[in-house]
């Protein structure tokens, strides 16, 4: 993945100074691999036909790509917004009526999209900060008006909170990516579930546990 730009590290700002550093905006391209939809398929108990529907479902979310707006707090930490936009929703919308399982599918694995994303996001940050991701510490769990603080401090016109208090597009996500030198003792990667540190029974934060 080539990267053309490299931002500076900073110190902790104060708000005004958060408010000059400018979104960052990135595209990755994510697969799905046969091996995760194996293993989609023996976690939920499909045949053979039905590993086919998924292998289908697979191939057009492989021209979905995913968008990234970033924006530095620090100099060991990263806002981030990772979304699949809103041709991925009515997509997730027109095969949800086909049937359920169409529909289910269609939406585990839109956040193993997501999940991939964020092994391609820690190679970006890599070649962006020379540092590496060791934790995503997730937003709007609890709190839907820190949710819109820090998205208005992403300035950025794609996504946006519904009134239920869930962002839009919804396949989403916002955190902060923590960041660390790297070295010796940082060389396992930040692995997060999307809906790891969610208490809530939301069908679009808990459906990929």
């Amino acid at each position: 993945m080539s990267l053309i730009h490299k931002p500076e590290h900073i110190e902790p700002a104060s708000s005004a100074a958060l408010s000059a550093i400018k979104t960052e905006m990135l595209t990755l391209i994510c697969h799905i691999s046969h091996t995760e939809l194996l293993q989609l398929c023996r976690t939920n108990k499909l045949d053979a036909k039905q590993l086919q529907l998924c292998q289908q479902l697979a191939r057009h979310l492989s021209s979905c790509p995913v968008h990234v707006y970033y924006k530095p707090l620090c100099s060991t930490q990263i806002l981030t917004a990772m979304t699949l936009g809103t041709q991925t929703d009515t997509w997730l919308s027109e095969t949800g009526k086909k049937d359920l399982l169409n529909a289910y599918l269609a939406d585990q694995l839109c956040w193993q999209l997501l999940e991939n994303g964020y092994q391609r996001w820690g190679e970006a940050l890599k070649q962006l900060t020379g540092q590496v991701m060791t934790g995503m510490q997730f937003i709007g769990n609890d709190d839907p008006a820190e949710l819109a603080s820090y998205l208005k401090l992403l300035s950025q016109p794609e996504i946006r909170i519904l009134p239920g208090g869930c962002m839009q597009p919804l396949k989403t996500v916002l955190f902060l990516a923590d960041l660390a030198p790297d070295n010796a003792d940082n060389k396992e990667p930040a692995t997060v579930r999307t809906c790891a540190n969610c208490p809530h029974p939301c069908a679009y934060r808990k459906s990929s546990l």
